[in-house]
């Protein structure tokens, strides 16, 4: 657990995950919401993901987008929505550690899935503007560590996504 989580806010997030229109934990997340304990590298694979992101479906959970899974030398995001089947897109990943990534694509998949409804497109999407933002960050700083992004240097190059 992460410090100062505790399995009474477990348990309320599963609660709010089943109540919700869709949850966007990270993998460690989901791995608490739907019950299962974190899987060793060996054992974290695609048909788990599925399995687990079958589990919540079937729990009432409508539509879910799960970040940073890795498998093996891999970088994921995986969802599903109530139009459409588990899916996964590939996340071209940056070695570097960054503070509101997950706010930014949180705020990229919210302000472009209402417009087109398709959960996957819009994964793609996100996933493709934040690592563009990560790249220019990393290249700007040159270190293994983005403290925080800078989104206001960023906002003209999400603006231009959002028109092509």
């Amino acid at each position: 657990l992460y410090p100062g989580l505790s399995e009474e806010l477990i348990e309320a997030s599963r609660l709010m995950a089943i109540e919700a229109d869709m949850i966007i934990p990270n993998f460690t997340e989901f791995s608490l919401i739907v019950g299962k304990k974190y899987p060793t590298t060996d054992e974290l694979n695609h048909s788990l993901v599925v399995t687990w992101l079958e589990k919540a479906r079937d729990k009432g959970v409508q539509s879910a987008v799960i970040t940073s899974v890795q498998i093996e030398d891999q970088y994921y995001v995986y969802g599903y929505s109530k139009k459409e089947n588990i899916f996964r897109v590939k996340v071209d990943y940056v070695p570097v550690e960054v503070g509101g990534s997950g706010d930014i694509f949180t705020s990229l998949i919210l302000g472009r899935y209402p417009e087109d409804y398709n959960l996957k497109k819009t994964f793609e999407y996100a996933t493709t503007v934040l690592t563009n933002i990560i790249r220019a960050e990393y290249k700007k700083n040159k270190t293994k560590e983005v403290n925080e992004i800078e989104i206001q240097n960023h906002l003209q190059h999400i603006y231009n996504s959002i028109q092509d």
